[in-house]
Order: structure tokens, then sequence, then C-alpha cells
């Protein structure tokens, strides 16, 4: 019986630790952090200026959240990070007409590839 227990222990010790361990050291949520490692598969960028980011980040705002009306933002905020190899797009819009509220709907796309890194909202 006090094998069965070490072993369960030992098992719960290890999980908790590696669980813990994969947490990051900045106050950045895991759900807006960057990959280690940024992918370069083509020689040229396929999204190339910050009018196809644009473009590119409404496209896939309309697919991920189908009853916000991204025709009428308040404004569209875009600038490259990660030694200028990520598209980092911030869209404004009001919560409700004439109101004071805004949503914040974020988009991290890998210029190169086109692969969308990060998606979330803010209030």
């Amino acid at each position: 019986m006090k094998i069965k227990l070490y072993y369960i222990f030992s098992i719960l010790v290890l999980f908790i630790s590696n669980t813990y361990a994969q947490q990051p050291d900045n106050d950045i949520p895991f759900n807006q952090q960057l990959p280690n490692k940024i992918e370069r598969r083509y020689g040229n960028d396929l999204i190339k200026d910050k009018k196809m980011a644009t473009d590119y980040a409404l496209l896939i705002f309309k697919s991920v959240y189908k009853n916000v009306d991204f025709d009428n933002l308040e404004s569209i905020e875009i600038r490259e990070i990660a030694e200028n190899k990520v598209w980092d797009i911030k869209a404004v819009r009001l919560a409700l007409p004439n109101s004071n509220k805004y949503f914040y709907y974020n988009i991290r796309i890998n210029k190169n590839t086109g692969e969308v890194l990060n998606i979330w909202k803010d209030v």
C-alpha cells in the first residue's frame, strides 16, 4: 500500500511541477505569447504589406466572430513585431452605438506563411 501511495504521490508531483514549469515567466497571457520560433518557409513573404495584412485580418475576424460587424470600426492599428516577422493587428470598435465601451480584436499573423499565431478579444 505504501508503494502505491508513493507512486501516486510521485506522479502527482511530476505533473504539478511540469504544469508550473510551462507557465511563462512574464505577465503575458498564454494565448498572446508568440511561438519560440517564427517559421519561414518561402523566399518571399505571403502577407507583404499593411493593406494585405489588414484585409487578411478582417477576413479572419469575420470568420471567427460571425455576429460582429467589422465594417464600422473606430480604428485599425498595425505594426511589425518579432524582428519584423509578424504582423500585430488591433481592430477597435464600439461595443454599442453611442457608448464609451470598446472591444479590441487582436490578431498576430506570420508575414511569411500567413499563419495565425494568436487571436483574442479584449474589452
